[in-house]
């Protein structure tokens, strides 16, 4: 049997990992693990959403069976990875549909184990749980597993539900998470291409990622704080690694976060906001659900002045930019990869929509934004270019000279003469 990629799914992960000869496990050279959140049982014939087999309370604190057969496969393949000695590319991937289950996350700790098993070979790495990763007792600091293996990586991207700058370095000190930089020691990354830290694990409007050990933790209860501490911490490790020159092969180095839009005022737009480390430079993408029933309906406005409909996961994958992809039979691969090999591999394109496509199945829908343009006869919301890796600003939707906002803000009325 030929292996070289292989792509696991709950479908197909616990027979892979009876049959599998660890013999056999050199000829893997990419391990791409895909998980789909595992629904709880439901009783036969009961028309209630809620009428799972097992308790509701019980299956939030300790998992559901599903959920528990899942982590006894993930458990049980670490011997087989630590037998890939040639594994090149490893991504451990939560798929975004569907969202969640009850009684469905990732401990941690099986995640580490897993990354502590990759082989020196594994040179791309990605770990996305979508921020359905908890605690156990006795867990390893997942960041540190991480930075085990920057020594030898190229490609790396991150989205975890608590990070900190321990991925890159020693003596981070969460205890007092803006006064760590003095003490903070970068690591070398010599091979050190791409990183993306995507510090938004949850809903992309209300939840950041948490640095590691600043809260209480509790299984199944998802932090939805804005704080800005995470990205800073992670903007000002990665600088300090650039300045030391522990990066000399870096072509990308990205920390990604949104900015929730304003409660009491709709011209200001939620952001997704992206620091380019290398280039001291922000990205900053306008973005809104135009109809909160469907998914598939978040706005957003390009650099390029593209306006584009899609998925929450999507426009977030957007504004990442292309540095790791999903191809036609489901690898994530590094898009390093992917360009030097790409009669091998078939990248799977986003599903993004324009705003024709979307109003011919939505004609029924509509957005104040363009009606506010019509009016005016000009463009009133674009994503921005930014300098430095500072700015904290929300994109507003622009106030034409000679009009002014009514309806808290959404709508424009012309002033009087």
């Amino acid at each position: 049997m030929l292996y070289h990629d292989v792509l696991l799914t709950n479908s197909n992960l616990e027979a892979f990992v009876k049959r599998l000869n660890v013999s056999r496990g050199h000829l893997v050279r990419s391990l791409t693990i895909c998980i789909y959140a595992v629904q709880p049982e439901m009783q036969p014939g009961d028309p209630n959403p809620y009428a799972f087999l097992e308790d509701q309370a019980y299956m939030m604190r300790h998992g559901n069976q599903g959920s528990k057969r899942l982590w006894g496969s993930l458990r049980d393949i670490v011997g087989k990875v630590a037998s890939m000695i040639r594994l090149m590319t490893f991504s451990f991937y939560i798929s975004p549909e569907p969202y969640h289950g009850i009684g469905f996350w990732i401990p941690r700790p099986i995640v580490a184990t897993i990354i502590k098993a990759l082989p020196e070979t594994c040179v791309n790495l990605e770990i996305d749980t979508r921020g359905l990763d908890y605690l156990e007792p006795g867990s390893a600091h997942l960041c540190e597993a991480v930075r085990g293996t920057l020594p030898h990586l190229r490609n790396l991207r991150l989205r975890l539900s608590t990070l900190c700058p321990a991925i890159f370095g020693a003596d981070f000190d969460p205890s007092d998470p803006a006064k760590f930089f003095p003490s903070f020691q970068p690591v070398g990354a010599l091979a050190l291409q791409t990183v993306v830290i995507n510090c938004i694990p949850f809903t992309i409007y209300a939840s950041q990622a948490s640095i590691c050990g600043t809260y209480h933790e509790t299984l199944y209860n998802n932090v939805t704080r804005r704080d800005a501490e995470a990205e800073i911490a992670f903007v000002v490790s990665l600088r300090l690694g650039v300045e030391r020159g522990c990066y000399p092969a870096a072509k990308c180095l990205r920390v990604i976060f949104s900015l929730p839009h304003g409660n009491h005022d709709a011209s200001v737009y939620a952001t997704l906001i992206r620091r380019d480390i290398l280039e001291n430079q922000t990205l900053a993408l306008p973005f809104r659900n135009i109809t909160d029933s469907q998914r598939d309906s978040y706005l957003i406005r390009t650099l390029e002045g593209q306006e584009i409909f899609s998925y929450a996961w999507a426009i977030q994958a957007l504004a990442e930019g292309p540095t790791w992809r999903e191809t036609t039979d489901g690898y994530r691969l590094p898009a390093t990869l992917l360009g030097t090999e790409s009669t091998i591999y078939v990248v799977k394109s986003l599903p993004f929509r324009s705003t024709e496509e979307w109003k011919a199945n939505n004609p029924r829908r509509h957005c104040t934004l363009w009606s506010n343009e019509t009016i005016c006869e000009c463009r009133l919301l674009d994503a921005e270019r930014r300098e430095g890796l500072t700015d904290l600003t929300r994109i507003r939707e622009k106030t034409p000279a000679g009009w002014h906002r009514v309806c808290n803000g959404s709508d424009l009325e012309q002033d009087e003469s």
